[in-house]
């Protein structure tokens, strides 16, 4: 009996409408490198760096909100794959990007690691207002 109790419970799950999560509301705040960060919207003239964070970003379907990657070519043979779903967004830097390259591409977000990602600038945290 609790073995049928269990597949009808689990058929039940399975056949259920899957529950969406809601989108987000603005504004949102978030700790980065020891300060806080408001968005009063979604960004959306984005430039990932490093493949990682670009992969992660395509997954997400993300690419209508990019303006352009950085960080690939400079250290890595890139995959095809990528390359393809990037389209035509361009490579802005083989390596990392200047603050000057970020202006140029008039970015309203950067997604990179590590503060290695800012090495030409001064402070850990590029600033683009």
């Amino acid at each position: 009996m609790n073995a049928l109790l269990t597949r009808l419970a689990l058929i039940t799950l399975l056949c259920s409408p899957m529950v969406q999560a809601q989108p987000s509301a603005y504004p949102v705040t978030v700790q980065s490198c020891d300060r806080s960060v408001t968005f009063t919207a979604a960004p959306q003239r984005a430039v990932s760096n490093d493949v990682n964070l670009t992969k992660m970003m395509v997954a997400l379907g993300l690419q209508s909100h990019m303006v352009g990657y950085s960080g690939i070519t400079g250290w890595n043979k890139p995959d095809q794959a990528l390359l393809r779903d990037l389209g035509n967004l361009p490579e802005l830097a083989s390596k990392y990007p200047s603050l000057e390259t970020l202006l140029n591409a008039n970015a309203d977000f950067y997604f990179a690691g590590w503060n290695r990602a800012a090495c030409g600038c001064k402070s850990p945290v590029l600033t683009i207002a």
